[in-house]
């Protein structure tokens, strides 16, 4: 027999989210481990070999994910996030703001990820710096003379167990030219990359962490701030960076970089060639990293045309996700409910929706994870404000909601998670997505009425204000 409900008190949509904006969001106990399971073991195997490598791998591949949208290329960095851990040093990469400088937008992002603060955990560079010191902060203490050492020997115990007493140690030193020391000694023993690349990184560790931070990312230094830390105010290569956060890693730890929405650089005709290009380089020069891209799967078709991607797509292999089949669909929506406080036991873990629906329209629609999560969000929304009553059906035709609604739907969900995020501030985006996103507002503007804001557009040139190779910023 079949029990009809009406809804309760409105509550909070549990399938509202159905997109990620970047893998940060995945959520582990929404995963449907089997969607897609051969890819994401695939990607964690080849990662673990790369453990210890000191020289780059001729043989290495570019693994590409391709499908439509909503597929969940996303999600499935996020799920390889999770799977490694803290064996592996993994990077988001959104979507390539400037098609031409393709490596400096990782650059970026794989500086920002290693001063990125953790809950309850030390940053990845403090991690990585306890432990590259820690050896000789144990030899150091081995040389006390024995009263000494008494005294010191539950520190002694402690570091026996781990180099997480160095971080201690470092968090109570003030002293600049203590970490100056410090950088001098390591830049020594690590001959062959950029001298002010390792300093800069070990004084990441220092007060001055931010002025290093930013200019590790690739921005210059003012005279003041070049004087206190010792460094030139230009920027280093992109390179240089990654190969030497490679080597403070002491290439243990995997260096994983995911690229999403490769699409983003069809915005340039000459896009795919710089970064192939760029990405040989990469290949050929950083030990220990691993490089993952996704894409839509038509804008793919396009680059691949391109007759100076050819030897780069000869270093790629392909991956195709999958659709969610029906027992993947219900265990999609399944874990989406189950924290839901909503949720009646006693009427079925699926409950308000009604399964066999759910079955029949995977099976009819073969609908993306996003489309699917979308449909019942809808379909919830009715049934909360009393529309229809449970068991709710999804059966039926897709009806297209009009693109002004979808904008405003997504644009409420970016603002959102920009409240949330307190990283998502222009100190903390780079400077060519900033640029990007003022020249398609003005675009927008100039194709629309011709006015922003009360200003009047007439057209925009860009190129004006050029960038040079002191100053290397977008040009306005």
């Amino acid at each position: 027999m079949t029990q009809t409900m009406t809804a309760p008190p409105a509550t909070e949509n549990p399938l509202r989210a159905s997109r990620l904006n970047d893998s940060r969001d995945f959520r582990p106990e929404w995963d449907v481990a089997s969607l897609n399971d051969a890819v994401s073991k695939s990607l964690l195997g080849e990662i673990r070999l790369l453990a210890g490598r000191r020289e780059p791998d001729p043989g290495q591949m570019i693994p590409v994910l391709l499908s439509a949208g909503g597929y969940g290329k996303t999600h499935l960095f996020g799920r390889l996030s999770h799977g490694l851990g803290d064996r592996a040093f993994f990077v988001f990469v959104g979507a390539i703001s400037d098609p031409m400088r393709p490596l400096d937008h990782i650059r970026w992002n794989v500086v920002e990820a290693l001063f990125q603060p953790r809950p309850g955990k030390p940053t990845i560079l403090a991690e990585a710096l306890a432990a590259l010191f820690h050896s000789s902060v144990v030899e150091y203490i081995r040389q006390f003379p024995p009263a000494e050492a008494v005294r010191h020997q539950p520190l002694r115990r402690a570091l026996d167990e781990g180099p997480d007493p160095v971080l201690e140690i470092a968090s109570r030193v003030t002293s600049m030219q203590a970490f100056e020391q410090l950088a001098e000694s390591t830049v020594a023993a690590m001959p062959g990359l950029s001298a002010s690349v390792i300093r800069a990184l070990v004084l990441g560790w220092s007060p001055h962490a931010n002025v290093l931070r930013r200019w590790l990312r690739g921005e210059s230094l003012t005279e003041e701030e070049s004087a206190a830390v010792g460094l030139e105010e230009n920027p280093p290569a992109p390179m240089d960076v990654l190969k030497g956060i490679a080597a403070i890693l002491q290439y243990r730890k995997p260096m994983v970089i995911c690229c999403d929405q490769l699409d983003s650089i069809l915005k340039d005709p000459e896009g795919p060639r710089q970064l192939s290009i760029q990405l040989m380089e990469l290949l050929a020069a950083v030990p220990g990293q691993f490089v993952v891209l996704s894409c839509l799967e038509d804008a793919w078709e396009v680059m691949v045309r391109n007759q100076a991607f050819d030897a780069f797509k000869q270093r790629t292999r392909v991956y195709r996700l999958d659709f969610p089949n029906e027992d993947q669909a219900l265990a999609l929506l399944r874990n989406r409910l189950r924290d839901w406080p909503g949720r009646k036991p006693e009427l079925g873990n699926l409950w308000p929706f009604e399964g066999d629906s759910v079955a029949k329209f995977t099976r009819d629609k073969q609908p993306t994870p996003r489309v699917l999560l979308q449909r019942c969000a809808e379909a919830f929304e009715k049934w909360d404000d009393g529309l229809i009553s449970a068991p709710i059906s999804i059966g039926g035709v897709i009806v297209e909601n009009s693109l002004a609604d979808l904008f405003r739907k997504e644009w409420e969900k970016e603002l959102d998670a920009i409240r949330q995020n307190p990283v998502r501030t222009p100190e903390h985006i780079p400077e060519s997505r900033l640029f990007a996103a003022v020249k398609e507002i003005v675009a927008m503007a100039k194709s629309a009425d011709g006015s922003l804001g009360g200003i009047h557009v007439n057209g925009y040139k860009e190129g004006i204000i050029p960038s040079t190779a002191a100053s290397p910023k977008y040009s306005a």
